[in-house]
Order: C-alpha cells, then sequence, then structure tokens
C-alpha cells in the first residue's frame, strides 16, 4: 500500500474553516500505517491562537481520536502577514509532518482520517503531498538481509550494505516518483550520490535475489 491523495495541488483551509475532507482506507491488511503531509501557514500577528490536528476512527468515523496536534507556537512555516496568506516559497514556506501512531487497533477495513483546522485570528492553513504508507516503508533499517543506510540523515553522499547481493535499487520521493533506478551487478555495498535531490524523505526500494527491502532516508 502507498497512497497519494494530494500532490502537486494544494488544498486550501480558509480562515474560520473547522473541519476538512473524511477518507475511508482498507488498512487490514497492514499491521502499523505513518501518514505523512506538508502544510504551509502565517499568522496574522502573535496573538493567534490556531492550530491544527489530525485525527482517526477505527470504527468508519463514529468515534475519533487525536493523532497529531500541531499547536500555534510551532504551527507558523512563514513570518506574520495582515492578509490573506498565501504561500510563495515552494521550498522555506512548506513544512513536512510525520504521523507514526496510527497502531495495529487501528488497521482495520474502515480506518479514517482527518484533519481539522481551529481558527482563532490567524490566517489561511493549506495541506499537500498527503500519503499513508505501511509503517515497515518507513524503517531506517531492515533486520532482514541486515540491510543498512547510513549515513542518515545525508547530505551529499550515503551508502547501503547487506549481507546479500544488491541486484538494484529504486529509489522514490513521498509523491511516489521515481528519482533513480539502477542495476547493482550484485554487490554487498554500494554508494550514492544525492546531487540534485531536494531536501526531504526518499524512499529507497533495495531488490535481492529473493526479497525486496524498503528503507527510507533523508535529505537535509
Amino acid at each position: 500500500m502507498f497512497l497519494v491523495i494530494f500532490s502537486g495541488s494544494y488544498y486550501a483551509l480558509q480562515l474560520k474553516t473547522a473541519l476538512t475532507f473524511q477518507l475511508t482506507l482498507d488498512l487490514s491488511n497492514e499491521t502499523e500505517a505513518v501518514i505523512t503531509f506538508k502544510y504551509a501557514y502565517a499568522n496574522t500577528n502573535s496573538s493567534n491562537g490556531d492550530h491544527l490536528r489530525v485525527l482517526a476512527s477505527k470504527d468508519c468515523g463514529e468515534t475519533w481520536s487525536v493523532r497529531k496536534i500541531i499547536s500555534n507556537q510551532y504551527l507558523p512555516t512563514a513570518p506574520d502577514q495582515n492578509g490573506a496568506f498565501i504561500p510563495t516559497s515552494p521550498q522555506s514556506q512548506w513544512q513536512q509532518v510525520y504521523v507514526n501512531i496510527i497502531v495495529s487497533s487501528y488497521c482495520v477495513s474502515d480506518f479514517r482520517f482527518k484533519f481539522a483546522f481551529y481558527s482563532d485570528g490567524g490566517n489561511n492553513l493549506y495541506l499537500d503531498d498527503i500519503n499513508i504508507f505501511p509503517a515497515s516503508m518507513l524503517s531506517y533499517k531492515e533486520a532482514a538481509n541486515n540491510t543498512s543506510v547510513f549515513p542518515n540523515p545525508v547530505n551529499d553522499f550515503f551508502h547501503i550494505e547487506a549481507l546479500s547481493p544488491i541486484y538494484s535499487l529504486t529509489v522514490f520521493d513521498l509523491c511516489g516518483k521515481i528519482i533513480k533506478s539502477t542495476a547493482i551487478n550484485n554487490l554487498n555495498k554500494i554508494t550514492l550520490s544525492t546531487e540534485g535531490w531536494k531536501k526531504g524523505i526518499y524512499i529507497i526500494k533495495v531488490q535481492f535475489l529473493n526479497a525486496d527491502k524498503v528503507i527510507k532516508i533523508e535529505k537535509i
């Protein structure tokens, strides 16, 4: 399972908006899940109290549990703006968020999650690149085949090591776009460059003879 809900065109929550959409998903084949998204927001002034919550339901929306709260202290991604906030920088005005407490009890056939934006005198909030993954796709190290990646986070070069020979690897961004795909000639250790990669999280799929392993790496 790798689901992209929004990618490329952001979803705007206007001033005074209380709730966004609700989405129902079948997570019954998973044991844990991770929701990732990006948001952009600016206060009107320092007295604002806007905050964002991510909620989940394991009974098709009958009851809800808060999985993530971003208080106003940490919410702004841009300086205060008196007028309506519109993000202008794709890099500096967007914040990546991980909601990694979708535990096994929530992995049901009618799982739902939603965003709640509580306005208290602030400004507009924007959502983009909303994804949901099995938690195993975002592990830093896989026990099987003793596959590891280092350094992680990475600035320029990183290494992948495994006890079993590596046949190929594919690098994806969080929108599912292939960044790099290459054959590896049965090596146990390889070095890759991140030149040209944007800052953020990437998913590396490492292919062995009889298995695939997926590892997360962060470019800083």
